[in-house]
């Protein structure tokens, strides 16, 4: 699989509880990628290790409040005595903690490593609603109406989530900043004739998580490739491979500033400035 393939490839550490040493450092093509994968990828693993209850805590109440919502889940907790007398409930709760037991030995819970069970998550939320409706103590009439404002409020939920960066990208406003910045320059290239090259550097005030280079999986016939800067000279070759382009140098630090690669008749600098999220990424 390309993940696996990928992680043998650059990982030194692994992302498994079981396997607390780190395997042979691997040889990297640039600076860029051994300050992630030794330095920032090891200080999330060792912090996720150390803090190892408080960090699935924290990636199971970020699993709910992604599926469910805050609403259905306080729901969910408040009926899990009656969702597990019912039958068919207790089945879906015990596959549900058939799967965790098996995602948690993996040191973090990300919601798509959870998309296997998607379907799972909204029976057992189905079975909940049910659950409380025939809980409720008043009449059958409260007990329709409940039922049906647990599910408004789980609609309105994942209406508002659309709206808001927190649940639209993994890490939130950190996810949403970085792919602003990218997507202001990617509309004003495409708006270019030609295809183009990006030389993308980056400053000291680089966040080490907001990378800007990647690119669609045919790269050769792509509209815009993306490549960092490494040095000169390398960056000369890569402009002379892609002779038929138009070359841009990108640098990030803070802010993007977009300037041609070499003089042209259009000196043309963009500069997109959107403040960075102090949020963390736990």
């Amino acid at each position: 699989m390309p993940y696996l393939a990928h992680e043998r490839q650059y990982d030194m550490w692994s992302p498994l509880v079981l396997q607390p040493r780190p395997g042979p450092k691997p040889v990297y093509s640039n600076a860029f990628l051994e300050d992630f994968w030794v330095n920032g990828d090891r200080n999330d693993k060792r912090e996720a290790r150390e803090h190892l209850v408080k960090t699935h805590a924290f990636d199971l109440y970020r699993l709910a409040t992604f599926f469910l919502g805050l609403p259905l889940t306080l729901c969910l907790l408040v009926c899990l005595r009656a969702l597990w007398r019912d039958r068919a409930a207790r089945g879906g709760l015990l596959l549900l903690g058939a799967f965790y037991a098996g995602a948690a030995f993996n040191l973090r819970l990300f919601p798509h490593y959870a998309a296997p069970a998607t379907a799972l998550v909204y029976i057992v939320a189905a079975a909940g609603i049910r659950a409380m409706r025939r809980a409720w103590p008043g009449t059958a009439e409260e007990r329709t109406y409940i039922a049906w404002a647990v599910a408004g409020a789980l609609t309105a939920v994942a209406l508002a989530g659309l709206l808001t960066a927190q649940n639209r990208y993994l890490f939130g406003s950190i996810d949403y900043h970085v792919r602003a910045e990218r997507a202001t320059i990617v509309d004003r290239l495409e708006r270019m004739p030609g295809d183009q090259l990006v030389l993308v550097s980056y400053g000291p005030k680089h966040e080490i998580y907001q990378e800007l280079v990647y690119n669609q999986a045919d790269i050769d016939h792509a509209r815009i490739i993306w490549a960092r800067s490494l040095s000169p000279e390398q960056d000369q070759a890569l402009v002379e491979h892609y002779g038929g382009r138009r070359a841009w140098m990108l640098t990030e630090n803070g802010y993007l500033m977009l300037k041609d690669y070499k003089p042209s008749e259009d000196q043309s600098t963009i500069t997109t400035r959107i403040e960075s999220s102090s949020e963390g990424r736990f």
